[in-house]
């Protein structure tokens, strides 16, 4: 099994951290599938982002 490491990068703002995840594997080979949808996570997001405003 191959082990990937992930550093964060800043985002552009300077506000945090971004980490991205590519899960097609664990879909792929375990069925797994993300508790939270995109669009629910892009409105967390949206959301964090504003109250830092």
């Amino acid at each position: 099994m191959e082990h990937l490491s992930a550093t964060p990068s800043p985002y552009p703002d300077g506000c945090g951290a971004w980490q991205q995840a590519d899960v097609r594997t664990a879909r792929d080979r375990l069925g797994w599938r993300p508790r939270i949808n995109l669009e629910e996570s892009l409105a967390d997001i949206w959301m964090e982002a504003a109250c830092r405003i």
